[in-house]
């Protein structure tokens, strides 16, 4: 199956660990260090023909990884909405 999630980071100057418990092929999690910040950031993928449960899940257990720190959770739902300035809205952007 393909990775879904992904997470770029493109300034040499700040260093970023992938947390393995957290990463595989829907989920990345990185632990990002400048200098004077650290936080976390999550790339997540929410498959669109599956229950949301499971998803829920992941992201509580994230949460409570990252209790106290600084977090940026980025998803890919495949939801559509115009509330995003999407032309349409699906079941999965309501």
């Amino acid at each position: 199956m393909k990775r879904r999630a992904a997470s770029i980071l493109t300034n040499n100057k700040i260093g970023a660990l992938l947390i393995t418990q957290y990463s595989d092929k829907h989920n990345v999690l990185l632990e990002i260090q400048d200098d004077n910040e650290k936080f976390y950031a999550a790339s997540i993928y929410i498959d669109h023909n599956a229950t949301l449960d499971n998803d829920f899940k992941r992201i509580e257990e994230l949460l409570t990884f990252t209790t106290g720190e600084k977090l940026i959770i980025e998803k890919n739902s495949n939801s559509r909405s115009t509330v995003l300035h999407d032309r349409i809205t699906n079941n999965r952007g309501r």
